[in-house]
């Protein structure tokens, strides 16, 4: 059972926010939370559940073959976890807090039950999940460009997402771009020296968007 102030974080979520108020409350004596550190991981494999991000940036990481590969970063609002499948996923995913985080897990019965009694947060969920899916379709359509220029695509989604502060580090960046850690540094380094980034530990900084949209038409 939830805290008052952690049910009070659920509620206010953009999600929740339109969805009757009961069907939330009890849906919320049943929900635990999770608390991470800056840099801890998580692996919910198994847990049939919704995990609701109610404090905090996460990254969202799929543990490939021969590595892993940055599915999403997600922010305050944002939900993931087994959503609608009686199985968990095929690939195991975990997820990293970019900084402190807090999430609320939702058992999957109730999950459902919130959706069904409760229609405005159904509408809001499939508006976020489509979102998210046309996120990920772009993401994907990456992966036919070259590596000089998926990288400053990546730098762009990220900026338009979280804003000019990226807090990746440039092995999670190259993750993304699918490229290697050694590759993004040698692609990152005349992006810092002409002006258009700046980076520090765990952190990139776009100082010229401008810049980096011609770059990624390249």
């Amino acid at each position: 059972m939830l805290t008052p102030k952690d049910a009070a974080l659920l509620r206010g979520l953009p999600l929740l926010r339109e969805a009757a108020p009961a069907a939330v409350s009890e849906a919320a004596r049943h929900c635990s939370v999770v608390v991470l550190k800056r840099g801890e991981t998580f692996a919910p494999d198994g847990q049939r559940r919704a995990w609701f991000d109610v404090a905090g940036l996460l990254e969202l990481t799929l543990n490939a073959d021969g590595g892993a590969a940055m599915l999403d970063v997600l922010r305050p609002g944002d939900v993931f976890g087994c959503l609608d499948s009686e199985t968990p996923p095929a690939r195991p995913f975990h997820v990293r807090a970019l900084g402190p985080a807090r999430l609320i897990a939702m058992p999957r019965a109730d999950y459902l039950r919130l959706l069904r009694r409760s229609p405005p947060f159904a509408r809001a969920l499939l508006a976020a999940l489509a979102d998210r899916l046309s996120e990920s379709q772009s993401l994907r359509a990456l992966a036919a460009a070259p590596a000089r220029a998926r990288l400053p695509r990546i730098l762009l989604w990220l900026c338009d997402k979280l804003g000019p502060d990226i807090p990746l580090t440039r092995r999670a960046l190259a993750e993304a771009a699918g490229v290697t850690t050694e590759t993004a540094i040698r692609l990152l380094s005349p992006l810092e020296k002409s002006g258009v980034i700046r980076t520090r530990r765990g952190v990139v900084t776009v100082r010229d968007a401008r810049r980096l949209s011609e770059l990624a038409l390249d």
